[in-house]
């Protein structure tokens, strides 16, 4: 990789970080969330089907906590791409009057401690460094991974999921903010020995800048035909390209124009059972086969 490129990316990424961080720079102690933020539980809410999206994205990694988890999300992320099935994590998306830019996104963990963090990642591959043959690769002697306490806004944010609330909006001119959480599946309590099934495990943290869309609407077509209550069916007719036979793909095109339709919660739906389930039975699996070792074990002394 070109030194000045990476240069270049790392002071573009240091530049965003702290663009966004102005807006958590001030007194937010001022801000009256209560009165400025809204819960939202609607499915067909383009918000919520996004969060519901990076959920099962989350779920759908196997073998690691929290945090390890993480690493892998931020890839799906960088590529905006489908994975076995389950919805793009949430990226770019707009609307007529507004395109909504993905500044900042990461997962607020430790949600039972007096000061909650907030996991992200530096950049897609972490800190850079160069190789005997002088290329440019990740240094992975470096965390990739960093934490923040949680601002005021995620604070508050928090407390509400944990009162079982579903989604918290924050939205002024200039951006959007927003907080979903993440609750305790039977799948999860394996791990997670404390917690309860629907106990608030943690949360993800979006943020969002907000500009004037500088381009036409992409697939007009496509979006007047879902707005009209097309069906899938019907709208995997109009779409000629690529992905046509693909519904996930149609899908992730409808939602990048804030569009959701009735069969797109469905797939969401059907897709976070059968996680839950394949979970369930792998953590089984391990039981099984832990129980059938010490067995063995015991039985050759």
């Amino acid at each position: 990789m070109n030194k000045k490129l990476v240069i270049a990316t790392v002071v573009a990424v240091s530049i965003a970080g702290a663009m966004a961080s102005l807006r958590r720079s001030p007194d937010l102690s001022s801000v009256k969330f209560s009165e400025e933020c809204t819960t939202v539980s609607d499915p067909a809410d383009i918000n919520v089907y996004h969060h519901e999206g990076i959920v099962n994205s989350f779920l759908d990694i196997q073998g690691k906590f929290g945090r390890g988890r993480m690493m892998v999300m931020e890839y799906r992320h960088q590529h905006l791409a489908t994975h076995r099935g389950t919805t793009s994590v949430p990226g770019d998306w707009r609307n007529e009057d507004s395109a909504y830019k993905l500044a900042d996104w990461g997962m607020i963990g430790d949600v039972d401690q007096n000061s909650p963090k907030v996991y992200y990642l530096r950049t897609a591959l972490g800190p850079m460094k160069r190789d005997k043959g002088g290329q440019w690769v990740p240094d992975k002697s470096q965390p990739a991974l960093l934490d923040r306490k949680a601002d005021e806004f995620e604070a508050y944010a928090l407390a509400q999921l944990k009162k079982g609330e579903k989604l918290i909006r924050w939205e002024r001119p200039d951006f959007l903010r927003y907080v979903g959480t993440i609750t305790a599946s039977a799948s999860c309590l394996s791990c997670h020995a404390d917690a309860k099934e629907g106990s608030v495990l943690g949360a993800f943290t979006y943020d969002y800048s907000k500009v004037k869309p500088t381009a036409k609407m992409e697939y007009p077509e496509l979006m007047a035909a879902a707005r009209e209550g097309k069906n899938m069916a019907q709208l995997m007719t109009l779409e000629k390209k690529r992905y046509a036979s693909n519904p996930w793909a149609i899908a992730w095109q409808l939602s990048k124009s804030g569009v959701v339709i009735p069969e797109m919660i469905t797939m969401q739906t059907e897709m976070r059972e059968r996680l839950v389930k394949d979970s369930t039975q792998l953590e089984r699996m391990r039981s099984n086969s832990s129980q059938k070792q010490a067995s063995n074990s015991s039985l050759a002394r």
